[in-house]
Order: C-alpha cells, then structure tokens, then sequence
C-alpha cells in the first residue's frame, strides 16, 4: 500500500514547485476579473480545407505518402510476406504502393462504419475475415476496373499495416497541419479505447466506459458548428523495467507545445488550454506559464492546500464562493461551493484572468466566471 501511495503521488505532483504566497482575497464588490484578450477574438477553430474538399481529401492529408512510407519503409521485409496456398509471396515484391494501401484503406474504414461485429454470444468463426470479404466484393463490384487487393494480402494489411505509437507525432502533425486557427478553447483530456489483448501498456480504468484498454491523452478543439475535433493524440506509456507511467503534467507539456508550435504558424494568443482536476496540478500550470501559454483548469483541493483551506473555511454555505488572485503571477483561484449536492465543493485554477486597474460593477464577473463550470 506505501508504495501505491507514493506512485501516486509521484504521478500527481510532479516536479517541486515554488509555491508563491502573494496571494490577494477576490473582493466581487469592486474588482471584475475579464478573460484577457487580445485584438478580435476567434472564438472557434477553423481548418484550412477548400470548400471541394471530399471526405478522401481530408482522410488523405491526415494518413499521407510521409506516414505510409514511415510505416512501410521502416518495418522489415518480412512483414509484408504473407501465404497463399502453399507458397509465400511479398506485397508487392516489398515495394511500397499507395494505391494499394489506400485501396486496403477504403475497405478497412467501411467495415468500421458498417459497424457489423457479431454480437457477444454469436458463434461467428473469423468475423474479419468475412469482412474484409465482403466489404472486398462491395467495392469489386463498384469499380470492376480497378479491383481491390485479393484475401490473403488484405488479411496481411489488416494484421500488420498499424499507425503504431512511434507515428502518433507524425499523424498528429499532419492534422494540426489543417487547422488555420485553433480557436479560443483548446481542451485536454483522456479516452481509453478498449483493448484485452496482450500489451505492456494495457490498464484498467473502472470509472471508464470500456473499463480496461489502451489509455490515450487528447487535445481537440470546437467548430463553428460545436463539433470536436481532435488535433493531438498520444498513448499513455508504461516504463518496461518500473512498470510505471509518466506523471501527469507530462499530458500537459505536449498539449502546451500545441498551443505554442501552431502560435508559430497561425497566431492565436488568445487560446486557452482547458484540462480537468486529473490534470490541473502545480506542475501543469508552472509548464504553461514557462511556455506562456494561458490556462484554466479544475483543482483537487488537495493539490492546491495552501489556498483551498481558507477558501473552504470562507464558502461554509452552499451556493457561495470565494476567490485568490496573485498580484505577481496574475493566477486567480477560485472556489465555489455548489447548491447542487453531487457537484459539491469545486476549485479553478487560471492564469487567463486579469484584474482591472480600476474598480468596475461586480454583476458581470458572473457572466465571465462562467468559464468555471
């Protein structure tokens, strides 16, 4: 149990940061605290795709010729052998062919949108190979001049053509790559995809959905049209000789990078990186601060005890709140104590509020603190 104990803590706290104490209580009467902006504020993301552009274009420009030649090109010749009848052929002699990949690539995504797996309890003997059959003579049929790949070599791609973790980067690149401005509000979470084969970086997460799997860290922004898009993605590792996993504030890095990298391209200093408690440690707020990104996050309280005890001992009803706000750092902190009773106490964490040089009326803070919830 000790040494769960401090696994966790190592994960959670991350590296010693200096705490610092100039920390001003929020008076609501006189100071309104506003989202900084700079210029005109572009609330939503928006990708960089000409209006013509089909669902392959986009497919394409995410798995292009630079990620298929990085999968196929760096795994050995073997890889690609496969046996037909009593003999054994390469793909393609070992040559690398898009129109092939992207062929296997037309098959491959329509099964998963057929979303035909035999339920549990169908006794169904080698379900994905009667897929691949039959999403094979769909498209045999569609276009009888340009036929797909035969059983055998689909059977081979399906098994061993994979976006594995070393080309996530590369992937994530190519999607951030589309997006002409990231938008006010980046977001930061996790998804675990459901996994139960054999794999060093399988866990389980019974508060999840899928419960046991592959747990992935994720950024994606929001469309004009309140869609997601996910622009960043990467799997949760586990260290082979620990057995241990990164820290959590190691997710916030990466994402902060985003933020700034894109800065680069396509200026948006008005983004915003939203994470929840899970992540929103002392760590994760120093990394944004150190690559001058803003931020807003959920708090633990336990996480944050120098702040969140007397604001705790402030909010003794339901339905109040209180706040601190560092005249140095410009970080504001904030509790609210919900009337709802399975929302309960809730903190934030935010560098992206300023305080006015001058005393204005305290009804629109509560339109602005909002961001909040």
């Amino acid at each position: 149990m000790a040494d769960l104990n401090a696994e966790r803590k190592r994960r959670t706290e991350g590296p010693i940061v200096e705490v610092n104490t100039n920390w001003e209580p929020v008076n609501i009467d006189e100071n309104l605290y506003r989202v900084v902006e700079h210029g005109d504020v572009q609330a939503s993301a928006i990708l960089n795709y000409p209006r013509d552009a089909s669902l392959s274009d986009i497919f394409m420009s995410f798995v292009n010729e630079e990620l298929i030649s990085a999968i196929w090109n760096n795994s050995p010749l073997q890889r690609w052998t496969y046996v037909s009848g009593s003999s054994k052929s390469v793909i393609n002699r070992g040559n690398l062919s898009l129109k092939l990949i992207y062929r296997y690539y037309a098959i491959a995504i329509r099964i998963i949108g057929e979303q035909d797996s035999p339920k549990e309890g169908d006794r169904v003997k080698n379900p994905l190979r009667n897929s691949l059959k039959a999403m094979a003579l769909y498209f045999k049929e569609l276009h009888p001049n340009n036929p797909p790949p035969g059983k055998d070599i689909l059977e081979t791609l399906a098994a061993r053509f994979l976006i594995s973790t070393e080309h996530f980067a590369l992937l994530s690149r190519n999607i951030q790559a589309n997006v002409r401005d990231m938008g006010q509000i980046l977001a930061g979470d996790e998804k675990l995809l459901k996994f139960t084969g054999r794999n060093e970086d399988v866990r389980m997460i019974i508060t999840k959905p899928d419960k046991i799997g592959l747990w992935f860290y994720q950024l994606t922004v929001s469309l004009r049209n309140e869609a997601t898009f996910l622009v960043h993605m990467k799997l949760w590792r586990t260290e082979k000789k620990t057995r241990e996993t990164s820290p959590v504030h190691i997710a916030v890095v990466d994402w902060a990078d985003v933020v700034r990298r894109h800065g680069e391209i396509a200026p948006n200093p008005n983004s915003i990186l939203i994470m929840d408690s899970y992540y929103m440690i002392k760590a994760s707020g120093q990394v944004c601060k150190d690559k001058g990104i803003m931020f807003l996050g959920s708090a633990k309280s336990n996480n944050f005890n120098n702040l969140t005890k007397d604001l705790q001992i402030e909010c003794r009803d339901k339905g109040s709140w209180a706040g601190r706000y560092n005249v140095d750092t410009q970080d504001l902190f904030v509790h609210k104590y919900e009337k709802n009773e399975d929302l309960g106490r809730k903190f934030c964490y935010t560098n992206a509020f300023r305080k006015p040089l001058a005393p204005e009326s305290s009804m629109e803070l509560f339109r602005d603190m909002t961001y909040i919830k």
